[in-house]
Formats: C-alpha cells, structure tokens, sequence
C-alpha cells in the first residue's frame, strides 16, 4: 500500500469517528477529530508528492473520502449539535440540503471534466465545511436555508479559481504546509468556549459565505479549455 494511502485512509478513519461521537451524543469532541482528519488529508498530498509517484487511484481515493470529510461528517455534526433548535421548516430545508449535496458532490467526483487543476465547477466543498464548522465552533446558529443557498452556488456552472495564476503548478510542492497544519492543530486544541471560540466560528461563517458569493470573480483570467 502507498504511503500517501495510508495517511489517506488514516483521515477517513478519524472522520469516520467523528461521525460515531456526534451519534454518540459528543459533537464537540467529534469535531476535534474531524479537524484531526484534516491534519491527515493536508499531510497525504505531501506524503504523495515526497514519497510516491501520481497515482490516479490513489487521487480518487483521496477526494471519495473528501465528500465524507467536507460534507457527510459535518452535516451529522451540526444537525445534532444544533438538534433541537430546528423549526419544522429549517428541518425540511436540512433535508433537502442533505438529499441534494451529498449525492450531488460524488455526481461532481464522477462527471468532472480530467483538466481539474483551475478550477472548481461551482462553489467548493470547503465552503460548506467552514459554514457547518464555524457554526458549532462559535456556536453560531446558521439557519438550514444558507445550507440550501450554498449547495446551489455548488451546483451552478460558475468557475471558482482553484489557484491564484502562474502559482501551484502540477509538481509544485504544497504551498504553506506547516502554517496550515499548526492552524488546524490550533483549532483543534483551542477551548471552543468564550471569545476565542466565538470570533474564530464567525470568522469561518463569513469566510465561507464570503468566498461563496465572491470567490468565481477572478474567474475571467483562466483560458476556456483550462475549465473543469
């Protein structure tokens, strides 16, 4: 088995954890291992490039557990840490938004176009991870519709940029390795309870939504065949 495999399968493991402490009744502490599991998946394309030759199974593996990562394991988190405090029409657009973006985020592994390393087709999936994430780090309540609205800022034709022009090139190594992964150890560790936790979940809301209604405008610089 690749290394880079097994740093992969590592992150769908803590994931998968995650996911059993939030039906557990631990939302919390089910975050704190998802943001492990995205230690891992930073890691993986590191270990890849270092240690391993491209492998296209191995990419697909990476990015099939990323709809479990950035969509599933969130999803089950917020709705129950959140449960509860639903009306019954934020519990319908709850389940609209879970029948609609989590078959339709593998709908976009399966059909996206082989040229992918511009561009995401639509809003991408981090955007929904930073929202559902903000929102239990900051406790800040985020009505199911914003959910709905972004899945259809996903399922739009719109080019988001994946990649500042003329940086990140196929080989490139990873921009801003450790800085991401002291972040992510930060927020991992840090106490959710207070300001702290607060100001940095209201971050993460905003920045999500920010990015999803702004981040396509670059768009224009990239050339039509380099689409995705």
């Amino acid at each position: 088995m690749r290394k880079a495999d097994i740093v992969t399968l590592t992150g769908g493991a803590l994931a998968s954890l995650s996911l059993v402490l939030a039906l557990l009744g631990k939302p919390v502490l089910g975050l704190r291992v998802l943001i492990a599991s995205y230690i891992a998946d930073v890691l993986d394309g590191w270990v890849a490039r270092r240690y391993d030759s491209p492998d296209p199974r191995g990419q697909l593996l990476d990015r099939s557990l990323d709809r479990f990562s950035q969509i599933i394991a969130p999803l089950t988190l917020f709705t129950v840490f959140w449960a509860g405090t639903f009306s019954t029409t934020e519990k319908m657009f709850l389940g609209i938004y879970a029948a609609t973006m989590i078959p339709y985020s593998f709908y976009r592994l399966a059909y996206r176009r082989v040229a992918s390393l511009t561009h995401f087709p639509g809003a991408p999936l981090f955007t929904h991870t930073l929202l559902m994430v903000g929102s239990i780090i900051g406790e800040v309540r985020v009505n199911p519709l914003l959910l709905l609205l972004l899945a259809a800022l996903s399922i739009l034709p719109v080019r988001y940029p994946r990649k500042l022009p003329g940086r990140g090139r196929k080989g490139s190594p990873s921009p801003a390795l450790i800085p991401r992964l002291v972040i992510l150890a930060v927020i991992a560790l840090i106490p959710y309870k207070g300001l702290i936790g607060w100001g940095l979940g209201v971050i993460l809301v905003f920045s999500a939504l920010l990015y999803a209604l702004l981040g396509w405008i670059p768009g224009y610089v990239f050339r039509e065949d380099e689409d995705r």
